[in-house]
């Protein structure tokens, strides 16, 4: 089995390199047969930063 995360926070602060790595420690040694996969924050994917770019626009324009 596999799981995989995906960090819902707009880029690399305390939460994803501190905190995340922790549970995600902790939740793989109670389940050993289970890969976990942390991918990159949400924030950090160019389909993400033009939506809020997009909606930065919108929000100046109205």
């Amino acid at each position: 089995s596999e799981v995989r995360v995906v960090p819902v926070f707009l880029g690399q602060g305390g939460h994803v390199r501190s905190d995340l790595p922790r549970l995600v420690e902790v939740i793989a040694a109670r389940h050993p047969g289970v890969s976990i996969r942390v991918g990159a924050p949400m924030g950090e994917h160019d389909a993400v930063l033009d939506c809020i770019a997009a909606l930065c626009v919108a929000e100046i324009a109205a």
